[in-house]
């Protein structure tokens, strides 16, 4: 595979040196590697398809720090590119640039600049690949051209706060390109396109840089251990094909609680609303909670995703009344001491227009540092 090269180039060219004090040496190159291998399968519909599909995800971040401060970051990805209508395995995997950029991080700021992530919303990340992110990766910011920046305000009484800001548009330049598959716009499979073009519409796909987000992330709290919260605000212009731009409110809550005798209990809470969503006359507001059991190499989760939509009154929505969808999941998964992850789950979701589905799935994990 292309990403396997990559990985092992990196792994050649990524080697810290040091001098004799130890103090590390530039330019120097990092390099870290996410391989994963997941397995589902529609086990229960009165409609939908019994499906079956297999795939590899690859995930690599390089970092070539020119200093201690300033470096060019990257992360390429290897994954399902199209929605699996049938049967499949190891088909249909793109490979592509989600993120290239120059960082600028010293002390208490950050600047950055290039193609990126916004950030907006944790819960699309804080929780397992396997099923449960599902209806919260409706708001998952990737792949926008831009630039950003970050300050951090630590203090010893009241915690550790960080807001961020961006400003950017969908990246609908040659970055966008991917190799191996390569889907069409306006197919019904396709859940990236081969190349994003401004005439393709979309909210944050622009000309101009007139989308934005603000965060604010605080942790670290003296008198309230295991407690982080997350709270933002995303813009996303119209594009060609919009009639509105669309506006994002999202507010999270994750607290670890220390049971003893190896045992963590973290629950997870994230709200977030939006108005115009996806850049319709749709209002829709997202509720993630989630539990998560962890006991030495152990871990539980059970999660659930609620996406409710209010239409128009006047019924000129997709269904004409409002409606809500709804995934659960049950997740166990143990980590091996020699870094591989293993996963298992099962599903239900109910989607307004589609047959409710249980599924069952199976993921292994294995991260790669250089």
């Amino acid at each position: 595979m292309g990403a396997a090269a990559l990985v092992a180039a990196g792994a050649a060219a990524g080697d810290a040196t040091a001098d004799d004090d130890g103090a590390l040496s530039y330019p120097r190159l990092t390099v870290e590697a996410e391989l994963s291998l997941q397995s589902e399968k529609t086990v229960g519909s009165r409609a939908a398809k019994k499906i079956h599909d297999t795939f590899a995800e690859v995930e690599v971040g390089a970092g070539l720090f020119v200093t201690e401060w300033l470096s060019l970051q990257s992360v390429l990805k290897l994954e399902p590119v199209r929605v699996a209508t049938e049967s499949r395995a190891f088909e249909d995997e793109g490979a592509f640039i989600e993120e290239l950029y120059i960082n600028i991080e010293h002390d208490w700021f950050r600047l950055y600049g290039g193609k990126f992530n916004p950030p907006f919303g944790t819960a699309w990340d804080r929780l397992s690949e396997l099923f449960q992110r599902g209806f919260a990766e409706d708001y998952e910011r990737t792949e926008a051209l831009g630039i950003g920046g970050a300050a951090t305000l630590e203090t010893l009484s009241l915690g550790t706060h960080t807001f961020g800001a961006t400003l950017f548009h969908a990246d609908n330049s040659f970055l966008s390109n991917s190799a191996f598959a390569r889907p069409r716009f306006g197919n019904e499979d396709t859940d990236r396109v081969k190349r994003t073009r401004r005439s393709q519409g979309g909210p944050g796909n622009t000309h101009d840089f007139s989308s934005y987000t603000f965060t604010l992330d605080g942790d670290q709290f003296p008198m309230l251990e295991g407690l982080s919260y997350h709270l933002g605000y995303s813009r996303l212009a119209k594009g060609v094909t919009e009639a509105r731009a669309e506006k994002g409110y999202v507010g999270g809550l994750q607290w670890a609680f220390d049971l003893g005798h190896e045992m963590t209990l973290t629950p997870l809470a994230e709200l977030a609303y939006f108005r115009h969503f996806g850049g319709g006359t749709d209002h829709a507001t997202h509720l993630t909670t989630a539990l998560q059991l962890d006991w030495r190499e152990w871990s539980l989760v059970a999660a659930r995703t609620g996406r409710h939509v209010d239409e128009p009154n006047d019924g000129s929505g997709t269904f004409g009344r409002d409606y809500t969808d709804t995934l659960y999941s049950l997740l166990l998964g143990y980590t091996f001491d020699f870094g591989l992850k293993a996963q298992v789950a099962w599903k239900r979701e109910k989607a307004q227009g589609e047959p409710v589905i249980h599924a069952l799935g199976a993921r292994l994990t294995y991260e790669l540092h250089f």
